[in-house]
């Protein structure tokens, strides 16, 4: 019983002390999926494009003090060119969600002028939400 214990003991003494080495595990990958997502956002494929603003989205609920300053500007290019206002609309919420200077006065910019009334009030809802009006 007591060998039983002790290694119970030890098991959780190395378990704990595994511990740092996982440490930067979550940063490494979320470095790595923001690169990924960057060339999804650059890339021809529509469907992965929207795949990666959700990702985005998921991301940055799940891990809200990842900045994610690689996917702004796909972003921004999105929202300021895409065709379908659907994809607009997902680009202008994750901006938010990245919610950096940049993304942000590309909001305002797109609740001026996007030829879509849909993203106009989707985008001018983001800044009412963001404090921005």
């Amino acid at each position: 019983m007591k060998t039983f214990f002790a290694l119970v003991l030890g098991a959780i003494v190395l378990g704990f002390a595994a511990l740092p080495a996982f440490a930067g595990y979550p940063e490494a990958v979320l470095k790595r999926s923001e690169a990924n997502l960057k060339i999804t956002l650059n890339g021809r494929h529509e469907a992965l494009k929207e795949s990666a603003i959700l990702a985005i989205l998921d991301i940055k609920t799940t891990y809200p003090e990842c900045r994610l300053e690689g996917t702004i500007i796909p972003l921004m290019r999105i929202l300021r060119t895409h065709s379908d206002p659907n994809m607009r609309v997902l680009a202008a919420l994750a901006l938010y969600e990245v919610s950096d200077d940049k993304a942000l006065y590309a909001i305002k910019e797109a609740a001026r002028f996007d030829g879509s009334p849909l993203v106009r009030h989707i985008c001018l809802s983001i800044q009412a939400e963001a404090g921005q009006l």
